[in-house]
């Protein structure tokens, strides 16, 4: 989870980063005075400001992704749905951002491409998929 520490008079980020670290420490670096208005800095804080991070996506390796599609394949033949729902429940992930929709895709077509696995039909647009058969 990152951390920012702020001057409370003009924004001034005085620290930023994952590690937890001690707001004494910080201001101890920049001498208890903001560097760009001189406000002096208090380890008191002003205000806490709790905020949600927007648009972070874990990104999976595409290797990884491929190595759970041929387990799930040499199972059962499954449509591109199932293979991503099971990835994603696999994966303990919350939701299915679209982004990691896509890249499954693309590993199932390269997967295709390779010759290791095959098309098997197509239900309202939607591929199933099987290992191919050596």
């Amino acid at each position: 989870m990152p951390i920012i520490i702020k001057c409370h008079s003009c924004g001034f980020i005085l620290y930023q980063g994952d590690e937890l670290v001690s707001i004494e420490s910080v201001l101890r670096k920049w001498g208890y005075r903001c560097p760009v208005c001189m406000s002096p800095l208090s380890n008191k804080p002003v205000r806490f400001i709790v905020e949600a991070r927007k648009g972070v996506v874990k990104h999976y390796d595409r290797d990884v992704i491929r190595e759970l599609i041929i387990r799930l394949l040499s199972q059962s033949s499954m449509t591109t749905t199932e293979i991503i729902d099971s990835i994603v429940k696999q994966l303990n992930m919350d939701s299915t951002p679209p982004l990691f929709r896509e890249t499954v895709r693309k590993v199932l077509l390269k997967l295709e491409k390779h010759g290791v696995i095959e098309r098997v039909g197509k239900t309202n647009g939607i591929l199933t998929w099987r290992l191919k058969e050596a």
